[in-house]
């Protein structure tokens, strides 16, 4: 089955930081504060990625597409569903990519890509 997207990451994804300097804690404190801004009930930055691009599969083609997307990439945790959600904060444009991470979503990490596919993708 073929996959709707993938994002070739940049940077390898990092945890919270455990003893992370102040500067990388007040990095995550304004992502997580822009990231409440545009959704209320975010609450928790669990992973991220500081840059990523995305790739759409066109299946007319059988090749991946550039997409008009990229920058830093959030996994977070939410209080009403979807539970958990990624979040592509897009320097490019307005436009964020913003996916519901359910049982349904699909995604493997391969090496420098993630590979996704969302339940409506399917």
């Amino acid at each position: 089955e073929l996959l709707s997207f993938v994002l070739l990451l940049a940077a390898r994804a990092t945890s919270r930081p455990t003893m992370a300097s102040i500067d990388k804690d007040k990095q995550l404190e304004y992502n997580l504060a822009v990231l409440k801004r545009r959704d209320a009930a975010i609450t928790e930055v669990l992973k991220m990625a500081g840059h990523v691009v995305l790739y759409q599969f066109n299946e007319d083609s059988q090749s991946w597409d550039l997409k008009k997307v990229e920058g830093s990439l959030f996994v977070v945790a939410r209080t009403t569903a979807p539970r958990h959600m990624f979040v592509v904060l897009n320097r490019l444009s307005s436009q964020n990519l913003v996916e519901a991470v359910t049982a349904e979503f699909q995604m493997e990490l391969n090496d420098q890509f993630l590979l996704c596919a969302p339940p409506h993708t399917l």
